[in-house]
Formats: structure tokens, C-alpha cells, sequence
């Protein structure tokens, strides 16, 4: 896979040959970066291509596929299926919808200072989230919905994260579902197949943006498959992240619009020889100029750290972080332990709620589920709900990640102190407060 470091994007026959047939083993594809894959090419012809003055970049195609343990490329995920909830009430998430609205026309004195809202009968990684103080509890469980999630009502009636575009690479989107319904879109980009058949993309949609069980349940949701059944290609990233450019830069122009995150709960990394550990922007070029692209334009990015408990910076996406504005995120438990499965290092800037997350899978009902995919979506929710409350960092990806750093909560986590855990600052904003169950 290359990419072209012109700035012509006409298609032309290429000059250069190299053994292939014109237009059967090459795919060209890209508005605001153009990406070519060429199938079949050996050593030498990747390399005589990758000196070429217009190529900016040139990498191995990688596979991006479902979890295999220990050393799983692609989606990070930890699912429990043999738990059973009841199906979630449309009523009373509607019900959750209409108290909001009603409450802010209650508190119509306090429209012009922050209101806080409290909502009950949440999960707890909503409570820990927007708490100082550790929800661990062991007269409840982590799968009661028995916790309280607590955020700044910036604009009466409004739902966090209304007016941002909160873009998921995952599986794909199950759009029906009470808690996403009516904010969620699938966006096709390289896959034909829109339908989320894993149920991975829907849990990162509705822990990013679920009404009740998300953090910013008035976001925009679109889903955008990279990951198929089986496996995928990082053409299909590639594809969807310049959609994604496209879409964004159309959108600047809309005075309601907020701000674009993108969430990836994905990863890829290719084994090396053992000692041996290549960074992943000089691996994988082409996806790291990719993301640069991206972060240029004023998108912001989150990438789960990844589940193999070990180093995140020789993974991508999240071993980006170094060298570009991304967020890397690991995984925590309820007792504010770092999850044993949750990769680590200097690539992850960010740690949250990770372990037995409550969402709302693609038939209705409620699962749990563990991983950096959890967190990752988390903290996109919170990219989404700053937004949502402030222009000042809607286009300026490093900003938003030194504000989010700075306000982390420092000194809770274990075994190591110094880790960050991911939080929304609601007790640091005078305000008044408003019950909703």
C-alpha cells in the first residue's frame, strides 16, 4: 500500500511499470490523500516504488482481524456472552429523555451558569468517570445499574456531545437499538457490508454515545466497518479515515457543528524478531501519515491501548501517540487497578473504566464486556462532551489532549500512581444540581 506525497490527485497511467497488468491488480482510492494498493508486488518493486519522488510512503499491506489470544491483530474485545440482562425499556430510556428536557425548563433561573445532571441508574464505569472518588463498593455490583453519572448541562436541553460528529472504525453499526436510535448512521467506505455481525462497533457506539449507558448520549454516530467477520484489510482504514477528512471539512461550514472524534478500538501489529521492536510509524508509514492527516485537519483521535499486557507503542493505532495528538487509552477496574490484560507504557496518556462495562448489544438487551475497547469509546465520549460544551480546542487536537491530561485524576490508579485516570471535571465547576432516574 502507498501513498502519494503529490499534490495531484488526477488519476494518469503510470510512467513506471512494474509487471502488472494496467487496472487489474491496482486500487486506487482518496480525496484528500491518495492511496494506492498494488497486489503481487515483490521486495524489489515495493522498493524502487518507495523512492519514486511522488511516493510519500510505502508499507506492507497488514490484516486486521477478530481477537485471538495472546497476541490478538485487531479488535480489542473481552466479551461475555454467557450473561443474561433484561431487555432494555425504550419507555424508560425515552422517559430518561423527556426528565432532562423537563428538568431544564424547571431550572430556567439557572440557564445562564452550568446545571449538573444527575443520572441515576447508571453504570459504574458513568459513575467513576465523573467522580473524584472511587465507586468501588462491595455491597453492589458492577453489573447493577445502581450508580450515578453526573455532567455539566451546558445548553438547556441538550445532551452531551450534541452538535460533534463522533466517528467509530469498528465493525460496524447496528442502528435500531433504543439507546443509539435516531443519532446513528453507517457510512460505507472500502466494505460493502454496512451490518455490524460481531456486535463490537455497537458496544463502542453506545459506551461512546448511548442515552443512558454512554457518556455522550446527544452525539452524532457514525459507524464506518473496517473490521469484517473474518478479517480485513488497513486499506479499509485508510478508505474510512479520508472519508471521514471529507466529511469533517464539509461540515466546518455548519454553524451547529461542534467537532469530529474518531474512535478506534482496533489495533495492528505484525510479530518482529524477538528483541527486536520497530516503532510503529516507521511499520506502518502509511497508516501513521494517514492519522497525521487527520489530527492536521482538526480531527481528534482515540485508540484502545490493546489487550496483551504489554507495551502499546509498538502497536498501532495507539503507538502513535507519540509522535502525533492521538489519545492512546488503557483499561481499569472498579477498584481502580490497571487491568491485567490492558497494554501499557508511555503511549498510553489516558486510563479508564475498562472491565465489566455495561452496554446494550445488537438485539435490545444488556451485556457487559471488558477491554480497551471499553475505554477507549470512553474517552471519545469525553473528547465529544468537551466539544459539545467548548470551541476552544474544536480544532486543535493537541489542546483537548493536554486539557484532558491535565485534569485527569493523578495519584489513584495502581500499581503505578502516576497513571491518569480519565475524568469530566464536574466537581470543579460551580453549579446547581438537578436529579434525573
Amino acid at each position: 500500500m502507498g501513498l502519494n506525497g503529490s499534490q495531484d490527485l488526477t488519476p494518469t497511467r503510470s510512467q513506471h511499470g512494474f509487471g502488472v497488468d494496467y487496472g487489474t491488480n491496482i486500487h486506487t482510492f482518496g480525496e484528500n490523500i491518495r492511496v494506492a494498493k498494488i497486489n503481487n508486488l515483490t521486495k524489489s518493486e515495493s522498493d524502487r516504488i518507495g523512492v519514486l519522488p511522488s511516493i510519500a510512503a510505502v508499507q506492507k499491506a497488514i490484516r486486521i482481524t477478530t481477537p485471538t489470544p495472546p497476541r490478538r491483530v485487531g479488535i480489542t474485545e473481552r466479551l461475555n456472552r454467557n450473561q443474561k440482562f433484561p431487555r432494555v425499556s425504550q419507555k424508560e430510556v425515552m422517559t430518561n429523555i423527556t426528565s432532562i428536557g423537563y428538568q431544564s425548563k424547571r431550572f430556567n433561573l439557572l440557564r445562564k451558569r452550568d446545571l449538573m445532571i444527575n443520572i441515576t441508574k447508571s453504570s459504574w464505569n458513568l459513575e467513576r468517570i465523573s467522580s473524584v472518588n472511587t465507586v468501588n463498593d462491595p455491597t453492589r455490583s458492577v453489573a447493577d445499574l445502581t450508580y450515578t453519572y453526573r455532567y455539566m448541562e451546558n445548553e438547556p436541553g441538550h445532551l452531551p456531545g450534541t452538535g460533534v460528529d463522533a466517528y467509530l472504525l469498528d465493525t460496524g453499526l447496528a442502528t435500531n437499538i433504543s439507546n443509539i436510535r435516531g443519532r446513528a448512521k453507517r457510512l460505507l467506505a472500502n466494505l460493502t457490508d454496512p451490518d455490524d455481525h460481531i456486535g463490537h462497533g455497537t458496544m463502542c457506539a453506545g459506551v461512546l454515545g448511548g442515552t443512558h449507558y454512554g457518556v455522550s448520549g446527544g452525539a452524532n454516530l457514525y459507524g464506518i466497518k473496517v473490521v469484517g467477520t473474518n478479517s480485513s484489510d488497513c486499506v479499509d482504514i485508510a478508505a474510512a479515515l479520508d472519508q471521514i477528512i471529507t466529511l469533517h471539512k464539509q461540515r466546518l461550514s455548519d454553524p451547529t457543528f461542534k467537532g469530529s472524534v474518531v474512535s478506534m478500538s482496533i489495533a495492528y501489529i505484525e510479530p518482529t524478531p524477538e528483541g527486536f521492536i520497530t516503532m510503529p510509524e516507521v511499520k506502518y508509514p502509511v497508516m501513521f501519515e494517514l492519522m497525521k492527516e487527520a489530527s492536521t485537519a482538526g480531527i481528534h483521535l482515540v485508540a484502545a491501548g490493546g489487550n496483551d499486557s504489554q507495551d502499546a507503542c509498538i502497536q498501532g493505532p495507539a503507538g502513535f501517540s507519540r509522535s502525533i495528538p492521538l489519545i492512546g487509552v488503557g483499561a481499569t477496574n472498579v477498584d481502580d487497578s490497571r487491568a491485567d490484560y490492558s497494554n501499557y507504557g508511555p503511549c498510553i496518556n489516558l486510563y479508564a473504566p475498562g472491565t465489566d462495562i455495561t452496554y446494550q448489544n445488537t438485539a435490545g438487551k444488556l451485556a457487559t464486556v471488558s477491554g480497551t475497547s471499553c475505554a477507549a469509546p470512553l474517552v471519545a465520549g469525553i473528547v465529544a462532551y468537551e466539544l459539545g460544551r467548548s470551541s476552544q480546542f474544536k480544532l486543535d487536537p493537541a489542546g483537548m489532549r493536554k486539557y484532558l491530561v491535565s485534569k485527569a485524576l493523578k495519584g489513584v490508579l495502581t500499581p503505578d500512581p502516576n497513571m491518569l485516570l480519565i475524568y469530566n471535571g464536574v466537581d470543579t465547576i460551580k453549579k446547581s444540581s438537578a436529579d434525573i432516574s
